[in-house]
């Protein structure tokens, strides 16, 4: 089993001088792609250069994956090594009917899959908004999971009870559904305050 990641530490090249320039807002961090079925976690941490998280107003995280095991199973995020302290709001739909629940996990994206269907991956764009700020971190999600007519849809808003910046990310699989499948593949982008005159 593997994980190949690649974490961007060079200095930056949207600083001239030492300023911030007006540049393209998304900055590419990392990038981890599952080289084999069965990766349960996956584990990003703050460093130097474009990895250095401190400078990024938000982190968004772009995932496609399946499931190596025959049930439903999705990615959960969770920050700075905690396990608690998330609630979550998320409306969904299965292609017939559509709910709401509250949820003590934030979700990434969800595999709603069966056994026969290993080829079919989940895609889904999350946002953790004012990473560095002094109040409890927010989060949204959209994920989609095609099933020719009978696929699944939802929208997650929910929060991170603490006040300390984000400087580590854990996007975990449910171990007993058997872990993210081959070439699940994960990006982090950091988004940049715009300075503008």
């Amino acid at each position: 089993m593997g994980v190949t990641t690649t974490i961007d530490t060079d200095a930056p090249d949207y600083l001239t001088d030492g300023v911030l320039t007006d540049v393209e807002a998304w900055v590419p961090i990392t990038t981890s792609v599952c080289t084999s079925g069965g990766i349960t976690s996956i584990t990003w941490s703050s460093s130097t250069g474009k990895n250095n998280w401190s400078q990024y107003l938000d982190l968004v995280i772009i995932g496609s994956s399946n499931d190596i095991g025959a049930a439903a199973n999705g990615c959960v995020v969770e920050f700075n090594g905690s396990t608690s302290g998330y609630m979550g709001q998320t409306l969904y739909g299965s292609g017939a009917s559509a709910s709401a629940y509250a949820d003590t996990d934030l979700w990434l994206l969800w595999h709603q899959r069966s056994a026969t269907e290993a080829d079919r991956f989940s895609c889904g764009i999350g946002r953790a908004y004012d990473i560095n700020s002094g109040k409890w971190k927010y989060w949204s999600t959209v994920c989609g999971d095609d099933r020719d007519g009978s696929g699944y849809a939802f929208l997650e808003h929910g929060r991170y009870a603490s006040q300390d910046p984000i400087t580590s990310i854990q996007l975990d699989s449910n171990a007993s559904s058997g872990g993210f499948a081959e070439h699940s593949r994960f990006d982090l982008f950091g988004i940049l305050p715009r300075m503008v005159s």
